[in-house]
């Protein structure tokens, strides 16, 4: 809600729109690294033994599970890594709007599976998956619950973010959104304090 609210305050000349894209670019970059920290704990229960659900949604034939394996923090971590160079290129901004939307899927669904596993041991219906802990199982949810939230913060921005750059095609470009050549009176005055050095060099010279 602050960033959206933030969002309503543009003014229509371009410099004020761009001084704002770059504000909220940086705060996805912010949200894209703070869902990136919370992958290491993914990677952590696919690199261990522990399966935190007996009978995951996502389980495949052989027993293993795409969101309790590699599939899950691998395929969030390269797209939402890709996306935050999302002032770069549209593969960037697309790349970003797909990981957020299958985060939160992905996230929504282990939440609940999570959810349903802590109720059945709390019931007594049965038993805390080998190499796991009760207390394990909710901070894992926890996690979930925590990525859900901000996957659809970042989404919210990143779309926001795509079609104000530009879906299809870039409508401002990165010098344009970083070198602050939108400004073309502060562009003349650079060239001009440039040209003032050049010219002050020139006569300590002589």
């Amino acid at each position: 809600m602050l960033s959206f609210s933030y969002i309503s305050c543009f003014r229509s000349k371009a410099r004020y729109e761009l001084s704002k894209l770059q504000e909220l670019i940086v705060c996805y970059r912010c949200l894209s690294g703070a869902f990136i920290l919370l992958l290491f704990p993914l990677f952590w229960v696919a690199a261990s033994e522990a399966r935190p659900v007996i009978t995951p949604i996502t389980s495949f034939g052989n027993g293993s599970s795409w969101n309790y394996g590699w599939g899950r923090p691998v395929l969030h971590f390269g797209l939402v890594f890709v996306g935050m160079f999302v002032d770069t290129h549209q593969a960037a901004r697309l790349s970003c709007l797909v990981g957020m939307m299958q985060a939160i899927v992905l996230d929504t669904l282990s939440s609940y599976a999570l959810g349903t596993q802590i109720d059945c041991v709390q019931s007594g219906r049965c038993a805390v998956p080998e190499h796991t802990t009760l207390s394990g199982l909710r901070l894992l949810q926890s996690r979930d619950l925590a990525s859900v939230a901000l996957a659809t913060w970042a989404l919210l921005l990143a779309y926001y973010l795509s079609l104000v750059i530009g879906m299809c095609r870039t409508r401002y470009n990165f010098r344009q959104l970083h070198a602050g050549d939108h400004n073309r009176v502060l562009v003349m005055r650079r060239e001009l304090a440039k040209r003032s050095t050049r010219n002050r060099d020139d006569d300590n010279i002589l």
